[in-house]
């Protein structure tokens, strides 16, 4: 997502993130992931536990479907930081506002399965909220 937070902005959306580690490892990870967008800590699953976010069992962490892009996240140079309290927090995507409303979301099976960026994308241009430029967005 860090590499087209400019196409979410020109949307007219922001990109928020939010960690399970402490504050202090939040900020490492922005420093050394060159993260462009804000990132929250979550270290008490406050966020997580509101959203109905899973953890995994072991089953679920070494899930089959996670092996491959695990290995090509590894080959890409991607590593896995400091690990925060709640190793096994899976994740979520959402798509929200303007206001309250939840337009997208997507509920990680395994560590390895994100919410696809063009549902993400079309959900965002579904919103129809205006962009900086003040183009309103196209409909899906």
């Amino acid at each position: 997502m860090r590499d087209r937070i400019e196409e979410i902005r020109k949307l007219g959306a922001e990109l928020v993130a939010v960690g399970t580690g402490r504050p202090e490892q939040v900020a490492d990870f922005i420093e050394n992931e060159r993260v462009n967008f804000l990132v929250l800590s979550d270290e008490k699953a406050e966020a997580a536990n509101a959203a109905s976010i899973e953890n995994a069992s072991v089953f679920r962490l070494f899930h089959p479907n996670s092996f491959a892009p695990t290995l090509h996240a590894w080959k890409a140079g991607h590593r896995i930081g400091t690990s925060g309290r709640r190793v096994t927090q899976l994740g979520a995507s959402f798509v929200v506002g303007p206001g309250a409303e939840v337009h997208y979301e997507h509920y990680d099976e395994h560590p390895a399965d994100h919410a696809p960026l063009a549902e993400i994308f079309a959900a965002l241009e579904r919103t129809g909220v205006e962009s900086a430029s003040g183009v309103p967005a196209p409909p899906a």
